[in-house]
């Protein structure tokens, strides 16, 4: 990936791609070069706000990345966990639940510990989203705020990607997890790199 200040260049197999800045492809880029790492949302999020050349909240291209136009279209924005998130945190206890039956059956008791705690945790988080009567708990919570936002400006990115290139596409939908905190995990390692932005020159 190549930071150009206003663009981000991303080259995949050969085949190049420049599109207009966000502040997902700021959380992209951090991932991509951090495969198996575990970023607290806010940790990203404060990257986009530092980096240069990504425009603040409510002036984004197109506006899609204010995260408050995007709540306000939303009709689920104010659940703790909307339908799509809810869907993935049980899909992901699934594929934790069959992995730590692997980790059990090898006698890998590290990976099993970090699968359970895994596991508790995303556990916590569908707890959170629900009352006693199973409706639908709303959000109060500005972490979750920022969960929102980070998760939507990532899924945004990604999606800008594969109407590109839609192998690239898919690797990132399958190898990028959000939630609390997120994480780059493909199923065979691959090495990206990256270049900085150009440096600022003033006017003259």
């Amino acid at each position: 990936m190549r930071d150009e200040g206003d663009f981000f260049g991303i080259r995949y197999e050969g085949a190049w791609m420049v599109l207009r800045s966000l502040k997902g492809f700021v959380y992209l880029q951090y991932l991509l070069l951090h495969p198996g790492e575990k970023v607290h949302v806010s940790n990203l999020a404060a990257l986009g706000e530092q980096r240069s050349g990504v425009r603040e909240a409510g002036v984004g291209i197109d506006g899609r990345d204010d995260p408050h136009r995007g709540a306000r279209r939303d009709p689920h924005s104010g659940e703790i966990l909307d339908p799509r998130a809810k869907r993935e945190y049980r899909a992901r206890l699934v594929e934790l639940r069959a992995e730590l039956d692997e980790a059990v059956l090898w006698a890998d008791l590290e990976r099993a510990d970090s699968i359970r705690r895994e596991i508790d945790i995303l556990a916590m988080q569908l707890t959170r989203a629900f009352d006693r009567s199973g409706r639908a708990r709303k959000l109060s919570d500005p972490m979750e705020r920022v969960r929102k936002a980070v998760t939507r400006r990532i899924r945004d990115a990604i999606d800008r990607i594969a109407k590109q290139n839609p192998f690239l596409g898919r690797h990132l939908h399958n190898a990028i997890r959000t939630g609390y905190s997120c994480w780059y995990s493909p199923e065979l390692p691959l090495t990206w790199t990256a270049e900085p932005a150009p440096p600022f020159r003033s006017p003259t």
